[in-house]
């Protein structure tokens, strides 16, 4: 399906499945940032195959000359996670920024989302990427943020009736989980949880409805057990 070349760079990737047979992952950016924008190369994309291996017809670049058929977004830089939202079926990633500027984004076929024309990120030497973080034809985030985001998960269970439908994040940097109230495609709240719990790498909801959250430092697994006041 698709073959990564090797290199020493930290830069992650996540795969997820929907419920119609088909498999999205993510390709980071490698050294030169442009290749994001270049549809005939695999960095800073999203691609999207049938779970036999196969290209889907309706793929938004399959008769785009030279573009490579399976990319379904473009302009990313390193998104790390990747999930769909039960109740809508919308699949949603976490993008890493440079100097903050780090993203939840709702993932649309053919959209671009900007990176490295666009961001609400510095370069790390604190220079200004760009004058405006928003432009014509470039997707803009739902949300942004400065947390390292790992991986994404929407919760909705009864164990946790307050936090229906909101937005978990793991954050590497900022070493908790990141919790994201939406409300009409906006993020209205945040609020950091399990503080200095360590880089957390992935949030699940488990089969019995409990939130699960795994560190990748110390490789602990912590459930979330609601507390009545």
């Amino acid at each position: 399906m698709y073959s990564a070349s090797q290199n020493g760079e930290w830069y992650g990737s996540k795969i997820a499945f929907d419920k119609s047979g088909y498999v999205y992952f993510t390709v980071p950016i490698k050294a030169d940032r442009k290749t994001a924008q270049d549809l005939s190369l695999p960095d800073g994309k999203t691609m999207r195959f049938k779970d036999d291996g196969s290209i889907p017809t309706d793929n938004p670049f399959v008769n785009t000359p030279n573009a490579l058929p399976e990319i379904y977004t473009y302009g990313h830089r390193v998104h790390e996670g990747l999930a769909f939202d039960p109740k809508s079926g919308r699949i949603y990633s976490t993008e890493f920024g440079e100097l903050g500027g780090d993203e939840i984004n709702a993932i649309k076929p053919g959209a671009n989302y900007g990176w490295p024309i666009v961001s609400y990120s510095l370069e790390y030497n604190g220079a200004i990427i760009s004058k405006s973080p928003i432009q014509d034809g470039v997707e803009a985030p739902l949300h942004h943020f400065a947390i390292a985001p790992s991986d994404i998960e929407f919760l909705y269970s009864s164990r946790y009736p307050g936090w229906t439908g909101n937005i978990f994040t793991g954050a590497l940097a900022a070493k908790n989980l990141q919790r994201s109230v939406v409300k009409n495609n906006l993020v209205t709240h945040d609020e950091r949880l399990l503080e200095n719990i360590g880089r957390v790498r992935d949030v699940k909801v488990g089969p019995d409805k409990f939130l699960y959250v795994m560190t990748e430092d110390t490789g602990v697994i912590v459930r979330l057990i609601p507390v009545k006041l």
